[in-house]
């Protein structure tokens, strides 16, 4: 087997041409692929590019003035932004519209829409029907910071109003946002997405993982800032307040880790990360579940002192989780554990069952490690 190192270069053939591994296979990409791939390495970077819109709109607005106030900068607005590369030829950056446009959303799609759902259960079969509540939609707009604060008091506020405010670390929620506002892809022209459910929060912000990040190396993959010189002004807001759990960019690279601390502290499930095609390109996710990391096998066990079997179904229906294959990973974990064992391997997985195993039943017999 041969491994190839992650390369933050793009490589070209000795004719120009670009190639991508697709399996086993190579794959020509042309010029709007390659300034993709280019994005995602952070060779080229959307927030660098200019915009021809009227300066005044940056200069004079009122997040401007407060932001000199508040940094003690005692110099005109146009002479901040030039010293500190916000405009380039005489047009402002993507970085500077974002950063102290009192309505950026007016120039470019940078906004934060949020959703409820409301939980409702069948009378006669077991499952979830959410439906939108769509008169609590919520549309947040403003310069990053007003942006990023509004959403946070928007999600809070409905939580509070679905009775759920103390299920999920609010550390958690506001780091996962912050992640959101400040590593999506600004070149795609769609908002991020915050749903709320009874007992699930997610956050979709537009753009793949950057460079070499994927689901499963999130927490030990080197980072690579989307957007530098907005996470370096977000930042220096962040330091003039004097409580630490105030700042909304704390450590630099150590938010997908606070969310994980949160979560545990709070001893809830782990986050879940996870990269999506959609029809704007391609989109992070981010999961919080009000589900303790261990609940489902106790509910499982639970239920098997007191009934004979239980079947992937069942489970779903005790511990109010959709996603087979996750019930389908609590049953392997369990066996493999030598807690439960299966009643029939010759089921058919529609019929698979399971039971305690039975204290006198040999833990290396046939069957017991094959799920």
């Amino acid at each position: 087997m041969i491994k190839i190192p992650y390369s933050s270069d793009l490589h070209e053939t000795s004719s120009r041409d670009v190639y991508v591994r697709k399996g086993s296979l190579k794959k020509k990409i042309g010029l709007d692929q390659i300034n993709q791939l280019k994005s995602k390495k952070g060779i080229i970077r959307f927030e660098e590019r200019t915009k021809d819109i009227d300066l005044s709109l940056i200069t004079e607005s009122e997040y401007m003035r407060g932001f000199l106030e508040r940094m003690q900068i005692h110099e005109k607005p146009i002479d901040y932004l030039k010293k500190n590369n916000f405009i380039y030829n005489g047009k402002p950056r993507i970085s500077a519209i974002l950063c102290f446009c009192d309505r950026p959303q007016s120039v470019i799609k940078c906004g934060i829409r949020v959703y409820r759902y409301e939980f409702q259960k069948q009378s006669r079969q077991y499952e979830y029907s959410r439906e939108r509540v769509s008169d609590q939609d919520a549309y947040e707009t403003g310069t990053l910071e007003v942006l990023i604060k509004n959403a946070i008091d928007k999600i809070q506020s409905l939580l509070i109003e679905m009775k759920i405010q103390g299920r999920y670390p609010q550390k958690a929620i506001q780091e996962a946002l912050v992640n959101a506002v400040l590593h999506r892809d600004y070149a795609i022209q769609d908002e991020i997405h915050i749903r709320i459910y009874d007992n699930i929060l997610e956050i979709i912000s537009p753009g793949g993982f950057p460079g070499n990040i994927t689901e499963k190396n999130i927490l030990k993959a080197s980072r690579i800032a989307r957007n530098p010189q907005i996470l370096d002004f977000l930042f220096q807001i962040s330091a003039l307040e004097k409580d630490r759990d105030a700042r909304l960019n704390q450590n630099a690279g150590e938010g997908i880790k606070t969310i994980f601390n949160e979560m545990k502290k709070a001893s809830l499930a782990d986050p879940i990360f996870k990269e999506t095609d959609s029809e704007n390109g391609r989109s992070v996710i981010v999961v919080l579940r009000h589900a303790s990391a261990e609940s489902y096998s106790k509910k499982v066990l639970r239920h098997l002192k007191e009934n004979e079997s239980i079947s992937n179904k069942e489970a779903r229906e005790i511990t109010r989780e959709e996603d087979k294959e996750r019930i389908k990973n609590v049953f392997k974990r369990l066996e493999e554990r030598g807690d439960i064992e299966r009643v029939d391997y010759n089921a058919p997985k529609s019929k698979i069952r399971y039971r305690l195993k039975r204290k006198n039943l040999d833990s290396g017999s046939q069957g017991f490690l094959g799920i």
